[in-house]
């Protein structure tokens, strides 16, 4: 099931909406109709699921993983998957109408269990079942993952039989995107499992928590006139909408979406006379002394670290470094001093983000510079892992560096890797491709020592084809590849 995925990249500003009335909200393909297939999803969807090199969701069914439920709605629907390495599937839309902050609302799908899900376990590479029950979860987030929120959880789903399930939820802010994630039944060791979808509802406004002032309505329905009376005078009742701008990286999506979900969408002001005293009400963006960064930075890139660094601002008393893993619509923050931060401890072979903004001298805080993605290095050449001419022993100089690779993978242990053997450009044919095997070999074997599942490793030899210098002591090495 592995294959290229789709990421979801939230790089916009959100919209702030004050006082406008809940709507309801439909959504572009609400049943997953589409041609079936494996590892795409259907059309007006987007992959969230944000996990380097995994599939994303299906539409089914396909006939490939031995799903055979008939759909509940239409011809097709969604299936979504947990796995045994610790990553589940999801897909979200953009919605046409944002959902309001401490506002009500209801919720539904049609949902089953596949009790065949047929694919390879991620851990074992052997033949899997992947039929054990799961949830779901509800998420709403904003494109520049600044707000997000877990709207709300199913029990666990374990019917065969397609069965209704409602929700209802109240979002904490204002979110312009939605997501329907598959997550394990709780917090245990990774399994794997699916849940198919069908048929989801549109979002409806049950009650808003606090209810916008509003005119005063005089008995049967008559006009109040608009004159001076002993009441205090009512304030007008305005909804405001500020309108912005809303791209998706055209890289982080299908083309055949793009032309799917609006770029931009922009709400009328509205104002509505009080019935004493009419006035004029104006928004107007916060001013802030405090500049934004510019010129931001990401150098020194490696297997798990980055540099960040940004121009240098006078009257900057600190600096707020924040990054975020791809796909986790979670931001970890760093506070210092300078304009320049190391971050250390990152996950190989992964995408990241990092933005800034600036607290000044005065106490007041700067708006975030826009986001910068960097990817950490996938491939890792052992420093001073060269192997002497015609040998697959590992010098004893390499140890340390190779107890870094296996702290690396014990802290991620959803982590795969290849170890690559090769030789220099004197050899050649099926002895250069033996050689490098065995070299590739007995780092493998060390690693095993060490702790580190020999189902997580590969090995492949490719003895003189990848020469990297015209030195040919430097070519006798050993490359990791991070998967």
């Amino acid at each position: 099931m592995k294959k290229h995925f789709f990421l979801l990249s939230f790089c916009l500003a959100s919209v702030s909406i004050w006082g406008q009335k809940a709507k309801a909200i439909s959504f572009t393909n609400p049943s997953f109709e589409d041609i079936p297939k494996q590892g795409q999803t259907p059309s007006g969807w987007l992959d969230c699921s944000g996990t380097y090199e995994e599939t994303p969701p299906d539409v089914q069914p396909n006939g490939v993983f031995g799903v055979v439920q008939s759909p509940h709605h239409g011809g097709t629907f969604l299936g979504l998957v947990v796995r045994d390495n610790n990553t589940v599937e999801s897909v979200g839309q953009r919605l046409k109408t944002p959902l309001l902050k401490n506002t009500t609302y209801e919720f539904s799908v049609w949902a089953c269990r596949s009790p065949y899900y047929n694919s390879k376990s991620r851990m074992t590479n052997k033949d899997a079942n992947y039929n054990a029950p799961v949830l779901l979860e509800l998420w709403g987030a904003n494109e520049d993952g600044s707000l997000n929120q877990k709207l709300a959880t199913s029990n666990s789903i374990s019917q065969t039989d397609w069965a209704k399930i409602d929700f209802e939820f109240i979002p904490t802010n204002e979110y312009v995107f939605f997501i329907v994630k598959a997550y394990y039944t709780k917090a245990s060791t990774p399994y794997n499992g699916n849940v198919l979808v069908d048929n989801i509802s549109d979002i409806l406004p049950k009650k808003p928590i606090k209810e916008a002032e509003k005119p005063v309505v005089l008995a049967q329905n008559k006009p109040q006139p608009n004159v001076q009376t002993a009441q205090a005078p009512q304030k007008p009742q305005i909804v405001a909408v500020k309108k912005a701008g809303e791209t998706i990286p055209a890289a982080a999506i299908s083309p055949t979406t793009i032309a799917s979900i609006p770029t931009s969408y922009n709400t009328p002001v509205r104002t509505v006379d009080a019935p004493v005293q009419t006035q004029t009400a104006s928004t107007k963006p916060t001013k802030t002394n405090c500049p934004i960064p510019s010129q931001l930075k990401v150098t020194d890139i490696g297997l798990t670290m980055a540099t960040t660094q940004c121009a240098e601002i006078e009257n900057v008393q600190s600096y707020q470094f924040e990054f975020q893993l791809s796909g986790t619509f979670e931001w970890q923050p760093l506070s210092v001093p300078k304009n320049t931060l190391t971050l250390q401890n990152l996950k190989p072979a992964s995408k990241y983000f990092i933005r800034i903004k600036t607290v000044c001298d005065n106490g007041q805080t700067g708006n975030y510079s826009e986001r910068t993605e960097f990817s950490t290095d996938k491939i890792f050449t052992i420093p001073d892992l060269l192997f002497a001419s015609n040998s697959a022993v590992l010098p004893n100089t390499v140890f340390l560096k190779l107890n870094d690779i296996v702290k690396i993978l014990k802290a991620n242990p959803s982590l795969e890797i290849e170890v690559g053997g090769h030789t220099n450009t004197k050899t050649s044919g099926d002895y250069a491709k033996v050689l490098s095997e065995k070299r590739a070999i007995s780092v493998k074997q060390y690693f095993v020592t060490q702790g580190i599942p020999t189902e997580r490793m590969r090995t492949k030899g490719y003895g003189d084809t990848q020469p990297i210098s015209t030195n040919d002591t430097k070519n006798q090495r050993v490359e990791i590849k991070f998967f």
